[in-house]
């Protein structure tokens, strides 16, 4: 049985690996701050995670109310479970919402069926007469990227006896200290 929760080494890279790795989970936990200053919580796919740049990549429609949120307040936070690995990530960061022509290349490589995610008409969270009362019109002028810049990454191994929590944060280079769970 591995021991990677017993080092802070081993919680960071088990903690990107669960991350990147595309055959687990990809849906994570987005929270925002709201118009009216309330926490706004919601699935989203996790796209991409990178170590190295200490970021993570999530594609969405540019009309979505998250977007507006993001522009105003750009702090967010990511929550991410690996139930194989008994994993919690807490991630605090900063987003950045890029769209336009920057993403052409991206959008080329989208396949159709994903294309539909990004052109819903009416907007998305605009009030509808029925369940079905909505188009999916595939737009590029609608397609954005949302990067978030990690400042903090606090993660909880639980099941194993006893739990273990580390917190990483950008400010002190990621040095990475135990925490109480």
């Amino acid at each position: 049985m591995s021991e990677w929760h017993k080092t802070l080494s081993g919680i960071w890279s088990k903690s990107w690996e669960a991350l990147g790795d595309r055959s687990r989970n990809r849906l994570v936990n987005l929270a925002t701050i709201g118009q009216d200053r309330t926490p706004q919580s919601r699935l989203v796919m996790l796209r991409e995670a990178s170590e190295e740049a200490a970021q993570l990549q999530i594609l969405t429609d540019l009309t979505t109310v998250k977007v507006e949120e993001m522009r105003r307040t750009p702090d967010v936070a990511v929550l991410h479970w690996t139930p194989e690995l008994d994993l919690q990530l807490r991630l605090n960061g900063t987003a950045h919402v890029t769209s336009g022509s920057a993403l052409d290349e991206l959008w080329a490589r989208l396949p159709d069926e994903a294309r539909q995610n990004y052109g819903v008409r009416p907007p998305p969270g605009t009030k509808i007469p029925a369940s079905d009362a909505y188009e999916r019109i595939p737009d590029p002028a609608q397609f954005a990227q949302i990067t978030i810049q990690v400042q903090s990454l606090d993660v909880v191994k639980v099941g194993a006896a006893p739990h273990q929590r580390a917190l990483f944060q950008r400010a002190d280079g990621w040095a990475g200290g135990w925490r109480a769970p």
